[in-house]
């Protein structure tokens, strides 16, 4: 079963934020955030590495990508 409640929305100097009731608590050192059709999701991140293996399973970045990614590290 999934449970819904309602979240006050405030401006907090020039951004939005979202009141959470207290049963939605998320850990302190932050939140995953996505937008999925007329949703914004929040996730508590996972303590594993379990994303990283997702990734991988997706196979081998496309070369163009890779190199972006090279090309943009410092």
């Amino acid at each position: 079963m999934t449970k819904e409640l309602f979240a006050q929305v405030v401006e907090v100097g020039g951004r939005k934020a979202a009141l959470l009731p207290q049963e939605f608590s998320l850990p302190e050192q932050g939140s995953r955030v996505r937008i999925e059709g007329k949703a914004i999701i929040l996730e508590a991140p996972e303590d594993d590495w379990q994303w990283l293996a997702d990734l991988h399973s997706l196979g081998p970045l496309d070369p163009d990508a890779a190199q972006e990614a090279e090309d943009d590290t410092p």
